[in-house]
């Protein structure tokens, strides 16, 4: 027997070597098939088998049924329908079921012949429940029987064909026999199917009626599935246990049991409440879902609160419960203000709700058409809050539900309170579509809708819109509205027409009624744009449209609202509703009349800015002559001029002197001088010089008395505002146009004075070698050079210092006498030059005082100390010129070198000499020593006095006057006279 095993498994594994697969199935499927094909086959080699190999043969040829059908049922899913209706079922099962009657022939065949084989009982099984799975169940009672008869005593197949034998009994309906079996099989608490056979009998005392007992053995399955031996059928207990306890009516017990041992509870108990309200009643079941809510809101567990509270509407409805039914509506709304409902929740929410209420309108309005006296207050406003509550919950639906609380009144004859709800109604249905603001990244978008779910979507919308309108209007038809509140509400309803609806039947009559309502009023901006909108939607309406404008302007004439008519003239004259030529001059000639009085009267009234504008428009009227826009363009110049608006004025004064006659002008010649002089006052240098020019031109040849005060304003003011080049050219205007000499030399004068008063120099230089030659300029020449030099020199640019004095040479006189500037400067060059050389002189030098000798001693001595009269000599002619820039520079270099042979003398000490010698030596030495710094000292007073006197104008002035010493350079500066310049600024380049 080992030897047949051994060589069974050897001929196996060589035969995996040869596997054939099959590629419409899986991997899996394919490896067993073939593990249990080559088992066979390795089996049947065996020439002589016992019931023990047979018996493996029956396994095997089980499993491959399985296998077979497997592949048969994938065979026919993927099959064309026609092709199994063709076939039928059974053709695509035939192998399956050819096999399964193999196997049982061959497995009654081994009985039969080893009739005590100690495995039969398995047999019996294997056909038993071959029977149940593939041949129809026909014989699964008989083979579990037979099972059970041939078992060993303690075999495991007892209890295997006892649970078989009790679900086929179970499936049966043969619920006593099932129980009979499952008291056998529940004793073996070993199987890990324990907790299924213990809700299977639950189920089977349920079906005899022995409730409490099925009780017991669905809590013990479900108390036992918490063991992770066991089966878990925890859920399908609890489906089915709260049935239990209604049919034992042990309602509260099993609501307790739920609220004990499940977490949420609430879908269960749901359940378990409806059927308590099918066979216990509506107080059982309240108390169940009593029990159920509380238990979510004690647990706070929101969605399983609004699942409860959903089920609760049906449940109260169904019996008349209504309070009860709007205090969780109420509940229902308050949760979803503070997270509103999801998706799924909202839609059942709002079917529910909307159904009930839906009921709650249809009886109030059928009641109240019958005795709309006596209706009911509460049940109105209950409906009005429910469709509240829609709106909250269902925002999306807003104008629906806003429309049905307008129908609920309306139903009434409250037709006030109607057209609110319909007001509301329709600012809700102008918003729908419009794409709203994402104020939240997270939030869902809205799914998308079909073609056709658009199209649907559209069509209840308009029709809706047009309900509105329908009972809005007639709201306003059957109310008992005062003034104010008809007006209001009609003017709503009619603006809300034309907008929605603006070419429409309705809407064509309601343009006049809305015009007339608003021109009644006198609210004419609002009937204007009505006829606007009249007109853009109705073309052909003129006849309609020009008498509604012409109220409109009579409107404006009787109030003498000129700039209302000047507004239309233009239009009427572009072809507006085509009136004829006859009626627009005569507006032409009303508005005329009108508006110059007025704008006098406003200007008169300080109203200038109104008035400017009044005569700007009839400057810009094509119906006035030209004296008239002449006036108007100046007395608009005058009044802009008043107003600081001086570019305006400009302009217009620019227009008004085009359009006088040169007479009108001539007589405005000192206006015109006031004006200038105004706008010069008013900062506005350039329309200044501009119109004086002008006016200058205009009358250049004619003499007047303002002509010499107009050409100076022309050239200067252009020249503030650095327009070189018109100054200039204004200034050459003044030859051709008789300006004596004298004043066209001084605004010549008064151009260079500007250019270097404001330090351009650039423009000055051009100017000087342009006019150089005008020897009446000569000694301003003179005397701004020397100012632009010590500028320069206080600035410290010693190059535009040098290009200054060379330029300032070439206007030096050889042989007239020269000018005091003249002087100075080449005072001031000659110093420059010569003090280099006098600060670089030695004037202190002695010899080595370790090498001492007499006599050297002396002569270097007397050396330094003809050099010191030198120095004094050389400057002496510079001191005595008085200019206090070289004067106190001199001054500093002679303290500067008498001091420093002073301390030189002071510090000498020879080396190596007898005491005696040396200490009157010393003394010698320090007594001319104190005269030299003495004389130093001297000096310096003299320096800083100077300084003090002069009032010299340097940098570092604060820090020069009063103190003892003398820094060793000293920015000086040209006395203050000719100083024309702040320290502050900077000379700009030449």
């Amino acid at each position: 027997m080992i030897k047949n095993i051994c060589l069974i498994f050897i001929l196996l594994s060589l035969s995996l070597l040869t596997q054939a697969k099959d590629a419409g199935m899986s991997t899996k499927w394919n490896r067993l098939n073939h593990l249990i094909d080559e088992e066979i086959k390795t089996i049947k080699t065996i020439t002589k088998m016992g019931p023990r190999l047979r018996w493996r043969l029956i396994e095997l040829n089980t499993e491959r049924i399985k296998l077979v059908r497997e592949k048969e049922n994938k065979t026919f899913l993927n099959a064309k329908s026609s092709l199994r209706k063709s076939k039928g079922k059974d053709w695509f099962f035939r192998d399956s079921k050819n096999l399964y009657f193999q196997v049982r022939k061959d497995a009654l065949a081994i009985i039969k012949k080893w009739p005590r084989f100690k495995y039969s009982s398995e047999i019996y099984y294997t056909l038993a429940l071959n029977s149940r799975d593939y041949g129809g169940d026909k014989e699964t009672e008989k083979f579990l029987l037979k099972s059970l008869k041939n078992a060993i005593p303690h075999s495991p197949i007892i209890h295997a064909a006892k649970t078989s034998l009790a679900e086929y009994y179970y499936n049966g309906k043969k619920y006593k026999k099932a129980i009979r079996y499952y008291t056998d099989v529940l004793k073996n608490k070993e199987d890990e199917w324990y907790t299924k056979h213990l809700y299977n009998v639950a189920w089977c005392f349920i079906k005899t009626k022995d409730y409490d007992k099925a009780i017991e053995n669905a809590k013990l399955s479900f108390f036992n599935s918490k063991d992770k031996n066991y089966i878990s059928v925890r859920n399908q207990v609890l489906e089915s246990i709260g049935f239990f306890f209604v049919l034992a009516e042990r309602v509260e017990e099993g609501a307790k049991f739920y609220v004990d041992n499940v977490e949420k509870p609430g879908e269960f108990m749901i359940k378990m409440a409806k059927k308590t309200a099918e066979d216990r009643g509506y107080e059982k079941a309240e108390y169940v879902f009593n029990a159920a809510l509380n238990n979510s809101i004690d647990k706070k567990n929101l969605e399983e609160e609004i699942e409860i509270r959903l089920s609760q509407l049906d449940f109260y409805r169904n019996f008349k419960k209504f309070e009860n039914f709007w205090t969780t509506t109420v509940a229902l709304d308050e949760i979803n203000k503070v997270k509103p409902l999801g998706d799924d929740f909202q839609v059942t929410a709002v079917e529910k709700i909307r159904s009930f209420v839906g009921y709650l309108q249809v009886r109030f309005t059928r009641n109240s058409k019958t005795n709309i006296e006596n209706y009911d207050e509460d049940q109105k406003k209950r409906i009005l809050h429910f469709f509240d509550v829609l709106s909250r919950i269902n925002s999306e639906e807003t104008d629906n539900y806003r429309y049905y609380q307008g129908e609920t009144l309306f139903a009434i004859s409250d037709f006030k309170g109607s057209f609110d709800y319909y007001q509301l109604a329709l600012e809700h249905n102008k918003t729908k579509f419009k794409t709203p603001v994402k104020k939240d990244k997270t939030e869902k978008k809205a799914p998308k809708l079909s073609a056709e779910e658009v199209k649907e979507q559209t069509e209840k919308h308009e029709a809706l819109k047009l309900k509105i309108f329908d009972s809005l209007l007639s709201s306003l038809e059957n109310g008992n509205f005062n003034n104010e509140e008809r007006y209001n509400r009609t003017v709503y309803t009619y603006k809300n027409h034309i907008e929605v609806y603006p070419k429409n039947e309705r809407t064509r009559v309601i343009y006049s009624k809305l015009f007339n309502l608003y021109l009644k009023r006198k609210e004419i901006p609002n009937s204007q744009n009505t006829l606007e909108q009249y007109i853009s939607a109705y073309k052909n309406d003129n006849k309609i449209q020009q008498g509604m404008f012409t109220q409109i302007l009579d409107f404006y004439i009787k109030t003498k609202d000129s700039d209302k008519i000047a507004l239309w003239i233009p239009k009427l004259k572009g072809g507006f509703l085509a009136f004829d030529k006859d009626y627009i001059e005569k507006a032409v000639l009303i508005l005329g009349s009108i508006l110059f009085d007025s704008y006098q009267k406003l200007d008169g009234a300080g109203k200038k800015d109104e008035a400017a504008k009044g005569y700007l428009a009839l400057f810009e009227s094509e119906k006035y002559p030209q004296s008239i826009k002449a006036k108007s363009a100046y007395r608009a110049s005058i009044l802009f001029l008043d107003l600081y608006q001086t570019k305006e004025a400009y302009k217009w004064m620019n227009i008004s002197l085009g359009l006088f006659t040169e007479e009108e002008r001539f007589q405005r010649k000192k206006e015109i001088l006031a004006f200038v002089q105004t706008l010069m006052l008013s900062q506005d240098f350039t329309s200044s010089a501009r119109v004086a020019s002008r006016y200058i031109t205009i009358y250049c040849s004619k003499p007047f008395k303002e002509k010499e005060e107009l050409y100076q304003a022309s050239v200067q003011y252009e020249l503030i505002e650095g327009n070189d080049e018109l100054a200039y050219s204004n200034y050459k205007l003044g030859k051709k146009c008789n300006i004596k000499k004298s004043v066209r030399n001084g605004v010549l004068l008064g151009m260079a004075q500007y250019f270097v008063r404001h330090r351009q120099y650039q423009k000055y230089t051009s100017f000087f070698n342009t006019h150089k030659k005008k020897a009446w300029l000569k000694e301003f020449f003179h005397t701004s050079f020397l100012a632009i030099y010590w500028d320069y020199y206080l600035a410290g640019n010693e190059k535009s210092m040098n290009q200054v004095a060379e330029m300032y040479k070439t206007i030096f006189d050889k042989d007239t006498p020269k000018l005091k500037a003249q002087i100075e400067m080449e005072t001031v060059l000659a110093f420059n030059k010569l003090y280099p050389k006098l600060e670089k002189k030695e004037m202190s030098s002695l010899p080595d005082e370790n090498n001492f000798k007499e006599d050297v001693f002396n002569k270097m001595l007397e050396k330094n100390i003809e050099n010191l009269k030198k120095l004094a000599a050389d400057l002496t002619p510079y001191i005595k010129s008085g200019y206090p820039h070289i004067v106190t520079k001199s001054y500093q270099l002679l303290e500067a070198k008498y001091s420093k042979l002073g301390n030189a003398l002071m510090l000498y000490s020879p080396k190596g000499l007898p005491k005696e010698y040396l200490e009157g030596f010393k003394g010698a030495m320090n007594g001319l020593a104190q005269n030299l710094l003495k004389e130093a000292r001297g000096q310096q007073l003299t320096a800083v006095r100077l300084i003090n006197k002069e009032n010299i104008l340097n940098p570092d002035v604060d820090t020069i006057v009063g103190v003892p010493d003398i820094i060793s350079i000293i920015k000086h500066r040209h006395p203050a006279n000719l100083y024309v310049l702040p320290k502050d600024r900077k000379g700009g380049p030449l």
